[in-house]
């Protein structure tokens, strides 16, 4: 995680967000034993994103790897306004939807801090509360990175904190 927004430069995960996602992965390989286990990952075509699904599939293993999805991306105030970002991150999911009902399993979706600002409005996590992020800004109040949509609907996994799992020695 970086604490500058990235939009879409193709960073690589610096030695902290390896950290990161090796923690996230861990507590996702935990919490699997007792929920459904996703079948195959996608992610943005961000070299962090792809990175970090490529630490969870090591972690997890047997994940089926598909194609990253460009819609997918984080926000970037300097090609969209929010209203674009939020379009485009609306037809990345129902995209990523159409593909879990057609291989009929569950994903793991690896996305970007901004991803999660945008799914926090849009979905009842925020239990019926307007909620209008700055994408630029807000977001980064907001771990990004694994969601899982599950019979329950999506699962943000690294909003954990580090004593909710027990980390790899």
């Amino acid at each position: 995680m970086s604490p500058q927004p990235e939009g879409w430069k193709q960073n690589s995960l610096d030695r902290i967000g390896m950290q990161q996602a090796v923690s996230g992965a861990d507590f996702l390989e935990q919490w699997v034993r007792d929920h459904p286990r996703p079948c195959w990952g996608i992610s943005s075509d961000l070299a962090r994103s792809e990175e970090t699904l490529a630490i969870a599939n090591a972690i997890l293993g047997g994940l089926e790897i598909v194609p990253p999805l460009r819609d997918l991306r984080a926000y970037e105030f300097s090609q969209e306004t929010p209203a674009q970002y939020e379009l485009r991150s609306e037809r990345a999911f129902h995209e990523v939807f159409k593909m879990a009902n057609d291989k009929g399993n569950i994903p793991l979706i690896v996305a970007h801090r901004s991803t999660t600002a945008f799914l926090e409005k849009t979905t009842p996590l925020l239990k019926g509360e307007s909620w209008k992020p700055d994408y630029r800004n807000y977001s980064l109040l907001l771990e990004g990175g694994v969601l899982g949509i599950t019979d329950r609907g999506l699962v943000p996994l690294f909003l954990a904190i580090a004593d909710n799992w027990t980390a790899r020695a």
